[in-house]
């Protein structure tokens, strides 16, 4: 019963993040009114969606508004080459069909195909213009590539579209309120996943790290960061060998220099003995002469 009314609880995450999608879904319609800033509206909203399904820690509007003021004028721009080329799309189709002959029909389903690849690409555009920083036109490119080389779950999320959008009109229109935000949310769940292989991994650390402790690489990484030296280990121990071998040096240089002034005391000991027995002989030949 008390995990009833515990916050960590699944079933308390999952309503907390369905509010969440609801006053996003608020923000992307009041953003979006403007129908010209729908591109940096989707692209805030994906924003704050790639975040949430990570359970990075964000504070949503803050989030939301700081990334439709940053991406305001290509997230603009895109959007209206993409309803340009929608436009196109839609009334070359309906002039192809007006036409009753085998070649517009023809060319109604190429234009068909094309709209259908179009839409793939929508689905991937904001996102992408939201994660990374690149030119427009490196970001229409992006977006095509990934809609073609992952398309399975490009399918899948124009079919996460489709159903929500029918669930919610059709079906139970009181979810209205979760809206678009709920097919962004969920497709974040894919786009996230695809993500990961365009973004790169950290660095590994050098080959002399590789003896390196986790807590003494945590404490490199930190004083890194802080500026200051870090203590190496195995310098440390090398550096205390090489004293004891210097100690020991000194020892021994110390021991030796003790016996070479024993020996030259001894010898000259010896030589005064020897110059006190000569002397008196030399006095007696003296005397004797």
């Amino acid at each position: 019963m008390s995990n009833l009314f515990n916050m960590d609880n699944p079933f308390w995450r999952t309503m907390g993040k369905l509010v969440d999608v609801a006053w996003l879904n608020i923000l992307w319609l009041v953003c979006s009114i403007p129908i010209v800033t729908i591109g940096p509206s989707t692209t805030a909203l994906y924003y704050v969606m790639l975040k949430l399904v990570r359970d990075e820690d964000s504070h949503n509007t803050k989030s939301f508004f700081r990334s439709f003021k940053q991406n305001f004028k290509q997230g603009v721009i895109i959007w209206i080459i993409m309803a340009a080329v929608f436009f196109f799309f839609v009334m070359d189709i309906r002039a192809y069909r007006s036409f009753q002959n085998n070649i517009a029909t023809v060319l109604s389903f190429l234009f068909i195909g094309l709209l259908i690849v179009y839409i793939l690409v929508m689905n991937y555009v904001f996102p992408v213009l939201s994660k990374f920083d690149n030119t427009i036109r490196r970001t229409i490119q992006n977006a095509f590539i990934m809609s073609i080389r992952h398309i399975g779950w490009s399918l899948l999320m124009s079919v996460v579209f489709i159903g929500i959008m029918l669930v919610l009109i059709w079906i139970f229109p009181p979810l209205m309120i979760l809206g678009y935000g709920l097919v962004a949310f969920i497709n974040s769940f894919i786009l996230a996943h695809i993500f990961d292989k365009y973004i790169p991994k950290e660095e590994e650390h050098e080959n002399e790290d590789m003896f390196m402790t986790n807590r003494e690489i945590e404490a490199q990484e930190e004083a890194e960061r802080t500026g200051e030296a870090v203590k190496d280990p195995f310098a440390e121990s090398v550096a205390i060998l090489k004293g004891e071998e210097s100690a020991q040096e000194t020892e021994s240089e110390d021991s030796e220099g003790a016996a070479g002034d024993e020996n030259e005391e001894a010898q000259e000991g010896g030589s005064s003995e020897e110059e006190d027995e000569t002397e008196p002989d030399a006095g007696e030949d003296e005397e004797e002469k």
